[in-house]
């Protein structure tokens, strides 16, 4: 026999939301509040720095998070390179500016923020990567020294050859996984099954009573 109970747990299944989806970790620099120190603002207006990680499976990202001072630049550029003999190759496989009205903030200590910033799909290949941020003005982007991090810096905005460098920038990378909501229509035969067997239900108890 189909309860009461039973539909109304339908009905709550046909008109609720899906709970919020964690996003998954792709890379933690492992720099974060509890070590980074912060970089020189000027320092990093003028100088792009990438990092290296590694993927044993391809992955898709739409989000990275940065720990800095609160500047707000109007924008920050992110860059994906494929690895080239050790360092990242001259131009880059994804490349977009990410502007202040396209990335939220949170507090952090010392003053700082948490940059968190969401793009359009980066699929990587399982391999070698490195990824690199900048800042449209003077922003200091909290770092730790010495790292065991793979580090390559150059003039921003150029195609000039990387230089080996000895610090570990506070950033993460994840799937930007979020919250879904079951649309009407794919809710709707949930709804409609309930209620039919509401009805088939009551035909029933009506036919006994008779």
């Amino acid at each position: 026999m189909l309860r009461p109970i039973t539909f109304a747990s339908l009905l709550v299944l046909a008109l609720s939301p899906l709970a919020p989806a964690q996003a998954v970790v792709i890379f933690d620099s492992g720099v974060d509040e509890s070590n980074a120190n912060d970089s020189s603002p000027a320092y990093l207006a003028q100088y792009e720095i990438a990092t290296q990680f590694d993927l044993t499976s391809e992955v898709t990202v739409r989000e990275a998070t940065l720990l800095g001072s609160a500047e707000s630049p109007a924008s920050f550029t992110l860059n994906f390179y494929a690895d080239a003999a050790g360092a990242p190759a001259a131009t880059a496989s994804y490349s977009f500016a990410v502007a202040s009205a396209d990335y939220s903030t949170a507090s952090a200590t010392g003053g700082r923020l948490t940059y968190t910033l969401d793009f359009s799909d980066v699929v990587l290949a399982a391999g070698t990567w490195w990824f690199s941020a900048y800042a449209s003005s003077a922003w200091s982007w909290g770092a730790a020294n010495p790292t065991s991090l793979a580090t390559q810096y150059r003039t921003a905005g150029s195609e000039l050859s990387w230089t080996a460098y000895n610090r570990g920038h506070a950033f993460t990378l994840s799937d930007g996984a979020a919250t879904t909501p079951i649309p009407l229509p794919a809710a709707a035969p949930l709804l409609a099954a309930g209620l039919a067997g509401l009805a088939l239900v009551s035909r029933r108890r009506s036919r006994r009573a008779a």
